[in-house]
């Protein structure tokens, strides 16, 4: 916000006592949160070597204080609100209160002797309709007719417009803009001839549409309030911009002008969301003092009045009484002065305190220890006793507070031992050349429901996010566009990771830690030895047994999911509970992304694995030799193999070690459907085995196998 430095001294008392000090004051104000952003001569910015002395020697009406208002201070974005600032926090004092007061003296003798008036047929007050009270609950407004709106304003109103990056456009919208750069109260005014002798204040009904000052063709949304005229046609948007059918032009002779608290609550979003911006909306949306309503309009008329002539009505003012349907801003705070004392870091006296409660307008009464404060209506932004607490700090001043290092008790929590578990998984795939991943919790509709293999509904998003519309049922989504994130900057060898929940539902039950990797493209770049190999099935699956090493993870083949590859793909089992899956992504989705290598992805339900009560028995080291033996049975093509090494487990024969497929063939003389797979029996027990140990064990296995499955001895 820019204000020239004369029009702030026009209200600034000074005396042979105490002379102003601008560079006093400045830092006195950013010190304490007004910030002085860059201080302007003429349109020309001031380097920060250029000393203020020299910058205030300038002509006053020259130099533009630009002030950063930061958005909870809305009561600043005036010259009155910088002025309350100044007076807090120095020894000067503003003046404007007086020159109020003289306003409302004049204004209240002028109106009784009818001397403004000047006229025998009195002017009819308009007549306000207020349907949204809880909106807009202070509404005044005055007629005023025989405007001449053609005549000059003197020199220092369009100037300080200007300097304030406010355009002239003509007395009558100078005169409003003035006023609300003065006093922080946003006017408007209509031409009386279009608008007719009565005003409405509603919401828009449906498909109502109005053509803004700025030409913008608004479809008004039904929780927008506006304003209507006599044919109950929509004339503005409340608190944001005026209809172009009802704006003043320089013929305009007879106006209404309207001074309305609108509460931020009904304005906020609404010139974003019509795509215009206004100085109105800048300050309803940040709050406006709803008790400055009928100063501003009188301000602004006596202008009108002195410098473009008139003749007024009286002023009618509406004010809803009933706070329990609007919101109220003056609610009493109680506070003690150990909380202050607490917060605060140090004891201040209690007449200090009340002195700066007193500056910053506050009703303050003392009840033993306890405070109860009242804070003044223009301060919107204190609600809590924390900002009670923070309004004295920074008036009393943060250089006045001295550093003390707090005094604490530290005490250590027990780690959570799921935390440890879940670093350790991490770690793990760190070493074996994974990169981890963050990614948001919420997915495109097109990523939420390619990967979801779950087939779990995705849970909607209210309100969208830009193109985020449901939450993710899986991590893997997350992992693809990451992947193809660093595809398009040609990478060509990518491991990730990422563990995190997912949203089946709204409970934390159905929240789970899922934990998923995928590997992309070549194993190694521009490596020397086996450069060009590619990740395959094996590669993922062997990662994922080296995180849960130790676990009797099994696998078995899943079929018929659109997101896998058939036949190379996996659920995973952990005491007969499916955990996870491991597979390639399937072809289609590798062609339609246009992908050269098939990417290979695991999941798996951390929260299951980690509350599973899996136990071991653990086996002293045998002294006596192993024994190796082979069996190769032929088989149909669609026997997973897997079935048969976990059928031999599930016999719990003591002397077996292992088992493990050495050899899958398929050719001569197997027939084209089938194949043959070498099972390699390790054996070792507590004694020296014997052929006959073997061989009983094997002949055993062997009937059994042929059993169960139809399938015969090599």
């Amino acid at each position: 916000m820019k204000i020239t430095l004369d029009w702030m001294e026009d209200y600034i008392q000074i005396n042979d006592n105490l002379k102003l000090n601008w560079d006093d004051i400045f830092v006195k104000l950013t010190s304490s949160g007004i910030e002085i952003e860059d201080i302007f001569v003429g349109n020309i910015k001031q380097d920060q070597n250029i000393k203020m002395i020299d910058i205030l020697n300038a002509p006053k009406t020259s130099i533009v204080i630009d002030f950063k208002i930061t958005p909870n201070r809305g009561d600043c974005l005036s010259v009155n609100g910088i002025l309350r600032e100044i007076q807090t926090l120095t020894n000067y004092r503003s003046t404007y209160h007086e020159y109020m007061s003289q306003i409302k003296t004049t204004w209240d003798n002028n109106i009784n002797n009818k001397d403004i008036q000047n006229k025998t047929t009195p002017i009819l007050p308009p007549l306000i309709n207020i349907q949204e009270p809880h909106y807009c609950p202070n509404y005044t407004a005055i007629a005023i007719h025989n405007t001449n709106n053609t005549k000059s304003l003197p020199d220092f109103i369009p100037t300080r417009l200007i300097n304030s990056n406010i355009k002239s456009i003509s007395p009558l919208v100078d005169i409003a803009n003035y006023v609300m750069l003065e006093t922080g109260q946003p006017l408007h005014i209509f031409d009386a001839n279009k608008v007719g002798h009565t005003l409405t204040i509603r919401n828009a009904n449906p498909h109502e549409t109005i053509e803004l000052l700025d030409g913008t063709i608004a479809n008004l949304l039904t929780d927008t309030l506006i304003i209507a005229d006599k044919q109950n046609t929509p004339t503005a948007i409340a608190g944001v911009m005026g209809g172009l059918d009802s704006g003043v032009t320089i013929d305009t002779k007879n106006i209404i002008i309207e001074s309305a608290h609108f509460i931020p609550e009904i304005i906020i979003g609404k010139a974003k969301y019509y795509s215009v911006s206004s100085d109105a909306a800048y300050r309803f949306e940040r709050g406006v003092d709803i008790a400055s309503t009928k100063d501003a309009l009188m301000v602004a008329s006596t202008l009108i009045l002195k410098y473009l002539n008139g003749n007024p009505s009286e002023i009618v003012e509406f004010q809803n009484t009933d706070h329990s349907s609007t919101p109220h801003r003056q609610n009493q705070i109680i506070i003690t002065i150990d909380k202050i004392k607490s917060m605060i870091g140090i004891d201040i006296d209690i007449n200090i305190v009340t002195a700066i409660l007193s500056k910053l307008n506050c009703r303050v009464e003392i009840k033993l220890n306890t405070l109860h404060i009242t804070p003044p209506s223009y301060r919107f932004d204190i609600q809590i006793p924390q900002d009670i607490i923070e309004e004295i700090a920074r008036v009393y001043g943060y250089d006045n507070i001295p550093p003390i290092m707090p005094t604490s008790q530290y005490t250590i929590n027990t780690i959570n031992p799921s935390h440890t578990i879940n670093t350790n998984y991490k770690n793990i795939l760190v070493s074996r050349g994974y990169n981890e991943n963050i990614s948001y919790s919420f997915l495109e509709e097109k990523y939420a429901n390619l990967f979801n293999y779950t087939n779990v509904t995705p849970i909607a998003l209210k309100n969208s996010i830009a193109s985020f519309t449901h939450m993710r049922t899986t991590l893997l989504a997350g992992l693809f566009k990451a992947m193809e994130y660093n595809v398009n900057r040609k990478l060509h060898s990518i491991r990730l990771f990422e563990l995190s929940r997912v949203f089946y539902g709204d409970d934390a039950n159905s929240q789970p830690v899922k934990l998923s990797g995928l590997c992309y493209g070549k194993k190694s770049n521009y490596h020397w030895i086996n450069g060009n190999a590619t990740f395959n099935f094996y590669d993922i699956k062997g990662d994922v047994e080296a995180i849960f090493q130790g676990l009797p993870l099994k696998f078995t083949t899943y079929e018929d999911n659109p997101l896998f590859h058939s036949g190379r793909c996996a659920k995973i089992y952990l005491a007969n509970k499916e955990v996870g899956v491991v597979g390639q992504i399937h072809p289609k989705i590798v062609q339609d992304f246009r992908l050269d290598y098939s990417p290979y992805v695991f999941e798996v339900d951390i929260d299951s694995i980690n509350q599973s009560k899996t136990t071991f028995k653990l086996l002293p080291i045998s002294k006596y030799q192993k024994v190796e033996r082979d069996l190769a049975f032929v088989m149909n093509n669609t026997l997973p193999t897997q079935n048969i090494t976990d059928f031999i487990d599930s016999l719990s024969i003591d002397i077996i070690r292992d088992v493990i497929i050495t050899d899958i063939y398929t050719g001569d003389k197997i027939p084209s459907t089938h194949k043959s797979v070498t099972f390699k029996f390790i054996f070792q027990g507590n004694k020296t085995l014997d052929i006959e140990d073997t061989n009983s064990t094997l002949h055993t296995i062997t009937n059994k196998v042929i059993e169960k499955f139809n399938i015969q001895l090599r």
